[in-house]
């Protein structure tokens, strides 16, 4: 079937308004009433639009306005994120750089902790031998000594029974300084090779020292670390010995 008819349809399909009142005839004042009361109906239409597309517009501005504002804000945060990161990575490679360094440099500092402690323990050994030759060369030289008189008193027994006389004190201790002094000049000697034999151990002790603690600077230049510590005891302990 046909659509019903509007309002709208019925004056559309009517002539014009001043047509009819030409023509004459009709009721005219209440259709000018009806046209009246539809063209205000269309008025307060048009003014509600109107005012719905004003509120709309302000709505999509203001939402406009707010996109433009967080894409901006997403904009910076995006920008202070790269950064951020660009620093972390940055710092991420430094910190291992250095992880690397301080590994390579403990593992130095192991070695040399090992050397020293080795150094330390052939020290000690070396002065546990010094003790003990030097308790051996004190019964050697008593031991040396009473040889000495033994031999000086043969002697004089002998010399007597050839003389048919006894020999004096004087000449007798005269016999026993000689070779007292004999045995003595011997030993000074001896002590003078052994003596030169050590300042020159002490040399190259002094010498090792002075390149490990080149080293420990290059290392590691403070002073106060447990390591630093520990080869100031060592050396410590070298110029304690040697100073014997």
């Amino acid at each position: 079937g046909a659509y019903p008819q509007t309002p709208t349809d019925h004056y559309n399909s009517r002539a014009p308004l001043f047509q009819r009142l030409d023509a004459g005839g009709g009721d005219h004042f209440s259709e000018l009433q009806d046209s009246q009361r539809e063209l205000e109906k269309y008025r307060q239409k048009a003014f509600e639009l109107e005012r719905m597309y004003s509120e709309s517009e302000k709505i999509l501005t203001a939402q406009g306005k707010q996109r433009m504002d967080l894409e901006a804000k997403l904009a910076e945060t995006q920008r202070s994120h790269e950064r951020e990161m660009k620093a972390n990575r940055t710092e991420v490679l430094e910190w291992q750089k250095r992880y690397t360094t301080l590994q390579h440099q403990n593992n130095k500092l192991a070695d040399k902790l090992n050397r020293v402690e080795r150094e330390l323990m052939g020290v000690l050994a070396k002065k546990y031998e010094i003790v003990q030759q030097a308790k051996a060369e004190a019964r050697k030289q008593v031991l040396e000594e009473e040889a000495i008189k033994r031999d000086v008193s043969r002697l004089i027994a002998r010399r007597n029974t050839t003389s048919g006389g006894a020999m004096d004190a004087a000449a007798v201790q005269a016999l026993q300084n000689l070779k007292l002094r004999e045995l003595q000049e011997r030993r000074q000697q001896e002590d003078a090779a052994d003596e030169a034999a050590e300042r020159q151990r002490k040399a190259a002790a002094e010498e090792d020292k002075a390149k490990g603690e080149a080293e420990e600077k290059l290392i590691l230049p403070e002073t106060g670390t447990p390591s630093a510590i520990r080869s100031r005891l060592a050396s410590a302990t070298l110029d304690d010995f040697f100073g014997l």
